[in-house]
């Protein structure tokens, strides 16, 4: 939308809500993490020929404020290495368990 619309407003939302509504437990975690993964290429394919100035591009977030297209690329990006990194440990603690047994 901050790329097509001129300032739009962008809604925040409840990430625990939509966790716990759309029960993101029981779902596979091959699927969500192929799901991310195809999504993050199609927003690579649309990002990667913009112009300069489409990243100075901005809307107003509801719970954030204004900020420019860059400014959320990098929440986003942030984001996601967060959730990265509780993979990772989340995985190495699974595997540590294991060997104990």
């Amino acid at each position: 939308r901050t790329i097509a619309e001129d300032n739009p407003t962008l809604i925040g939302y409840d990430q625990n809500a939509w966790a716990e509504k759309l029960d993101y437990k029981r779902r596979r975690f091959s699927q969500a993490l192929e799901t991310f993964r195809r999504i993050r290429g199609e927003n690579h394919e649309l990002l990667k020929e913009l112009p300069a100035e489409a990243f100075e591009r901005t809307a107003t977030h509801s719970e954030r404020g204004p900020q420019t297209l860059l400014q959320m690329l990098k929440t986003y990006a942030e984001h996601a290495e967060s959730h990265a990194r509780q993979i990772r440990e989340i995985r190495d603690h699974y595997k540590a368990s294991r060997t104990q047994k």
